[in-house]
């Protein structure tokens, strides 16, 4: 199955939220390879915070990094 996943606060130091998303997705990943998960970022900053290197997860950044005029 592919799923798309936008945390929209990684990146940002956003405290508990951001916590929350990177927790969530390490855990996702950590599920069987059957699933391809895609992670929509703003900024090169969410990406490097998330520390997954993993062949079934891809990190796209998005441009503008505006959330309002980014989001998929």
């Amino acid at each position: 199955m592919r799923v798309g996943i936008f945390p929209a606060i990684v990146g940002r130091q956003g405290g508990g939220v951001e916590t929350y998303e990177i927790s969530l997705m390490r855990e996702l990943a950590r599920l069987p390879a059957d699933d391809d998960w895609h992670v929509y970022c703003l900024s090169q900053s969410a990406v490097d915070a998330f520390a997954i290197e993993q062949p079934n997860v891809r990190f796209e950044t998005l441009r503008p990094a505006s959330r309002w005029i980014s989001s998929p």
